[in-house]
């Protein structure tokens, strides 16, 4: 109902920092467990910390749906900038930068984000998945948030940008994390489902 959507959208200004905060708090006491916990007790553990983070970030996304677009991409832009200054920091920072990528991912996934911010993304994700030096769990969130953005038609088609992906994810190769490899192999499947039925395919097949 109309009235009620008017209600979430007064008040999601105040609801969605909250949520990100949460998903953040998450994410910190899963390294505090990685320092406490060992074993099953480890995996039982984390297994539930990521069945709360993925409630978190589902209700973010919907959340997003009927939040105004300006506080949106203001809530995005602060969420990369962290994912920059988290990506160039000497310290170890997996837990943020999982965090953040998982923020990120529940944001896009809302189909509320303008194409700027999805370039934005996009441009933030490329060094991530390009070198060995990334942390594994980092890297695997990565290729699993590219996935996702491959999944649209109008992205991976963008001028350039196919070519782009192609040369990512090749080069990628010897550079991608044995956890990430799944994730990686995601995104191809992603980029062939978008080619379906575009010119460039029909053009190789009557070449044939």
């Amino acid at each position: 109902p109309r009235k009620e959507v008017e209600i979430m959208t007064s008040f999601s200004e105040k609801i969605l920092p909250t949520l990100f905060k949460m998903v953040d708090d998450l994410y910190c006491s899963q390294q505090q467990d990685y320092s406490i916990e060992s074993g099953s007790q480890h995996s039982s553990g984390s297994d539930l910390i990521a069945a709360q983070a993925d409630a978190l970030t589902d209700a973010i996304t919907a959340l997003s749906k009927v939040t105004p677009s300006h506080l949106l991409e203001n809530l995005f832009a602060k969420v990369i900038h962290r994912v920059l200054e988290a990506s160039q920091s000497t310290d170890d920072q997996s837990d943020k930068m999982c965090s953040l990528l998982a923020l990120s991912q529940a944001l896009y996934t809302s189909h509320c984000l303008n194409e700027s911010s999805v370039t934005l993304l996009y441009r933030a994700l490329r060094p991530l998945i390009g070198t060995d030096e990334t942390q594994p769990r980092v890297q695997k969130r990565s290729y699993k948030l590219l996935a996702e953005l491959c999944k649209s038609k109008g992205f991976v088609m963008a001028d350039g940008r196919l070519h782009e992906l192609v040369d990512l994810l090749t080069s990628s190769t010897a550079t991608s994390q044995v956890s990430a490899r799944s994730m990686r192999l995601r995104c191809l499947q992603a980029i062939t489902a978008s080619l379906q039925g575009s010119a460039m395919v029909e053009q190789v097949r009557q070449r044939k």
